[in-house]
Order: structure tokens, then sequence, then C-alpha cells
């Protein structure tokens, strides 16, 4: 039997609030988005599900953390907008990039698959990574490595193309690596879907990915550190196993009232992982309490209802947290899911 898991990880503790401080304490947040953030959002195409965003300026680490419990929380959870990037055919770019410093990574991905048989489900998406202007260097090296280990070159929206073949298990991916403009380096899943990244980087963008108007913007915060969002889309859910509009939803159970999903975590400030689940079922609690909340994992996380068709999900990180199974679950309530 099937079982849905994801990437890297975290969690710890269950109290169940008072119904009037919550809503007290209900989320105020706006659509606006951080100066560095919002091009890179305007460069995603507007059909859109998922977004993940890391801003604040980091250093690209040159070693993958080995630690027999694995990297810290932070330092799993901050790669998710760049984990192509990171772990490129065994770190070929992460050996050239050792040291640069990331301004911003996005990635903004859609039309999430069932994969053959086991492993990540098939997607198409692109990770978009602005460097501080003093890599120039190191952005031009990383990709012309890519460039001379690729089996091909195209070119795409006159951008030159290294494009890669890969195989997760029992599905071939397509990986195409793009540099741009100096700073900039672009991983995508699908050509169509980097043709049409380039194009809006050139000016083509008449609307935005993911509206304003949506819902999720009013519950996430996009000042934290590392952030997510996904807006369920009815018309592409019969063939996505992860989205709860689907009759078999392998993150959860079925819920046709479902909206969207949001995350965030800034350890700077805070060491809560915050999440959202916008839905106007009866029973969104008690759903996502069935799927979060396991004693046998080690996952208590506070549950309650927020605020009239929003479930607020709080965990605070420990010694004790089952990280990976946590991650692996944020990851596949946003489309990134693993058949395990």
């Amino acid at each position: 039997m099937r079982r849905t898991t994801i990437v890297p990880a975290c969690l710890a503790l269950l109290a169940v609030a008072n119904l009037a401080d919550v809503a007290q304490a209900a989320d105020k947040f706006g659509s606006k988005l951080p100066v560095a953030v919002e091009p890179l959002i305007h460069w995603l195409p507007p059909d859109m599900e998922t977004v993940i965003v890391t801003q604040g300026v980091r250093v690209f680490r040159p070693t993958v953390d080995e630690r027999p419990k694995g990297p810290p929380f932070w330092e799993s959870v901050q790669q998710l907008s760049h984990s192509e990037i990171w772990s490129f055919r065994d770190g070929l770019m992460r050996n050239e990039l050792s040291g640069s410093r990331i301004i911003v990574a996005v990635e903004g991905s859609r039309h999430f698959r069932s994969p053959k048989d086991l492993g990540l489900l098939p997607y198409e998406g692109c990770q978009i990574v602005r460097f501080d202007e003093a890599a120039d260097d190191a952005v031009f090296n990383a990709f012309q490595a890519c460039l001379k280990a690729a089996k091909r070159h195209e070119e795409i929206a006159s951008q030159q193309v290294a494009v890669f073949e890969k195989r997760y298990e029992q599905d071939n991916w397509t990986i195409l690596v793009a540099r741009p403009r100096p700073d900039v380096l672009l991983c995508a899943t699908d050509r169509k879907y980097l043709a049409e990244v380039l194009r809006r980087m050139n000016g083509e963008a008449k609307d935005r990915a993911l509206p304003e108007s949506l819902p999720e913007w009013e519950h996430v915060n996009t000042a934290a550190a590392v952030w997510g969002l996904r807006h369920y889309k009815k018309e592409d859910a019969a063939k996505d196993p992860s989205s709860p509009l689907t009759s078999y939803c392998a993150c959860g159970e079925h819920d046709g009232e479902a909206v969207g999903f949001v995350f965030w975590f800034d350890p700077e400030r805070d060491k809560r992982v915050e999440l959202r689940y916008l839905s106007n079922a009866t029973s969104a609690v008690k759903m996502m309490k069935d799927r979060w909340f396991s004693p046998h994992y080690q996952m208590r996380p506070e549950i309650d209802q927020a605020r009239p068709g929003v479930v607020r999900i709080s965990y605070a990180t420990g010694k004790q947290d089952r990280r990976d199974i946590f991650l692996l679950l944020i990851m596949c309530y946003l489309g990134h899911g693993i058949f395990i």
C-alpha cells in the first residue's frame, strides 16, 4: 500500500486553545510582497498552484550536513525553494557556488501527478535563485559546469539552456538549467514552463501568479525567512494525488471544501512553525488532528479553529521532534509528496 511523505523535517506539543483567544490572535497579514520577492513572483506563470520562498541573505553552504540525525529543521526547510540546485548532479553547482550569498529563492510549481510507482510526485515547476552581485563569477562558473556536464543544449526564449535527463525511481525527469541574468540561476522540470518564465522575465508578464485576491495571502507571513502557499485548483485535482479535492488524497482525507494551505517559519523571531489549512468543511479541525497529531511519531502540534474556514496548526521545534515526518507532511500539502 502506498503512503506519502516528502523531504527534510520537524515537531512537538498539543494544547487546545480557548476559541475567543484564538479568534483574537487570528492572522492579519496582507498580500503585499517583500521588495526582493515580488519580481520573482511575477516571473512565474499565472496558473501557479504552489510557491515556496526563502528570503534574507544566506550563504550557500559547501557541504551537506551528514550528522546521523540529519540537519536541523532550519537548515532543511530553507533549502525547499532551491533544493534541486543544492543537490543537482551530486553537488555539481553546490561546489561551484560554495560560500556565495543567496538574496532570495522562489520555487513555483503546478500540475502535480502520481509517479509510475514510488518516489517524488512529478510536476511542472521552476526554482529561481538570485544571488548577491558579488557572486556573479561563481554563478557563471556554476552554469558553465552545467553546460559542460549536460548531454545536450537547447535555446529557449533566446537563452542557452543545459538539459539533463534524470531518473527518479520509475519516472524519467527532464531538468533544465539556465542563467538568464548574471546573478540568477533557473532550474526547471518542464520546457514550456521554463520558456514562460524566461518570457515573463523579459517583460511579458501582464498578470501575477497567485493574485492578491486569494484568501491565502491574509494568513501567511510573507516577512518570514521561509514561507509557502498553495491554492488548490479544482480543474487539476482529478490527476493530483496530493490535492484534498481529489477522491483519493494521499496526504489525508478527501475534502471538497478545501481552499488552500500556507506555512511559514522564522527561527530568528520565533521557534514555532506556523501552518494554516483553509477549508469550509465542518470537520476540517478533526481532519487536521487526524493527520498532523501522532503520538506514535512524537508529533503533537497545537491544532484549533483560528476563525471560520481556517484551521491553525502550530508547532514548537525541539530536540525530540520527528522533524523528518513533519516536513514531509508540509511538502505533501504543498504538492511535493513522495510515495514510499
